[in-house]
């Protein structure tokens, strides 16, 4: 069940982002790509490294992660 939880969250998620990325590309603000592919690896990299930096003692530097995330998002958009 909490698998079945954690993946539907994830998803509602990735529709999300993907439609935020479609936009963003409909006004000429980032390159045409695939959006929900990438929405996906985006959110699964964000899940990960959240629970790896923060899921145990001792927690990582709160803006070192956001740094990183925010630096990989943008590069990658």
């Amino acid at each position: 069940k909490l698998e079945k939880a954690w993946r539907e969250i994830l998803t509602e998620f990735d529709v999300l982002v993907a439609a935020r990325i479609e936009a963003q590309q409909d006004q000429g603000l980032i390159p045409r790509f695939p959006a929900y592919p990438i929405a996906v690896a985006l959110n699964r990299m964000d899940a990960y490294v959240f629970i790896h930096r923060f899921g145990h003692h001792p927690r990582a530097s709160d803006q070192d992660t956001l740094d990183a995330l925010t630096r990989v998002w943008c590069l990658t958009l």
